[in-house]
């Protein structure tokens, strides 16, 4: 799990993780199979770990097995402003692939067992244009996303776009929920790889142990979210 999918599995009221994603039928301690009820969340864990949101195939079979109606989509390639500069091809690919993916096995799921599935896509605000001074829902196809962030935001409108199409080619329903900065406990303390508002914590505790002055770095073009412009107070 990343960060974002470790603290809905624990706000979550049940939780099962599957250890590999040819297990679609886990066994419980008793040995005997195991029921999903219906306020079962099963948390299918992240490539690196278990299971990858990018291949469509293990997706369609995943959503056979548990046969849920609502799919929470907090998978993503991500990582801080430095990070994307250095592999923008990677997180491009990924973060599209995971969106192509997972509404390609949600509609073929349709197809074969005439369930619907709502899909629920956490979307960073690295999305807004990346001159917004102030973000604002009905302004967010008002611009480019700023350009340090380009490979990850791009594909967020991506997903929306393919929500749309997929609502009126398909009828698959899709919640999009634009998520302001993140931060807080299971976010990688790898600088390079953590949230924007987790890195400038990272950075304020670095220089209080150096007794040195803390830069203070907003989000892209100083507004985004990864973070651009620095200033030392």
């Amino acid at each position: 799990h990343g960060f974002l999918g470790k603290c809905l599995k624990q706000a979550w009221p049940a939780t099962i993780k599957v250890k590999d994603p040819r297990d679609f039928n886990p066994i419980g301690p008793d040995g005997n199979p195991m029921a999903w009820p219906d306020n079962t969340a099963v948390h299918l864990g992240r490539s690196a770990d278990n299971y990858d949101f990018r291949n469509e195939r293990e997706l369609f079979h995943a959503l056979q097995r548990y046969k849920p109606n609502v799919l929470v989509n907090a998978a993503a390639h991500v990582g801080s402003m430095a990070y994307v500069a250095a592999h923008p091809a990677d997180v491009a690919s990924d973060n599209m692939l995971l969106y192509l993916s997972m509404y390609k096995a949600v509609k073929t799921y349709k197809d074969f067992t005439g369930e619907s599935v709502r899909i629920v896509n956490v979307i960073s605000n690295c999305s807004y244009p990346g001159d917004a001074v102030v973000q604002r829902e009905d302004e967010w196809w008002d611009g480019p996303v700023h350009g340090s962030v380009a490979a990850y935001g791009n594909p967020k409108k991506m997903g929306w776009i393919l929500s749309r199409a997929y609502r009126e080619q398909y009828g698959v329903e899709t919640t999009n929920l634009i998520l302001p900065n993140a931060y807080g406990p299971n976010d990688y303390v790898d600088p390079d790889r953590t949230h924007a508002l987790n890195g400038m914590v990272l950075r304020m505790i670095e220089a209080q142990k150096g007794a040195t002055r803390a830069s203070s770095c907003g989000a892209a073009g100083s507004r985004s979210g990864s973070g651009s412009t620095c200033r030392t107070p």
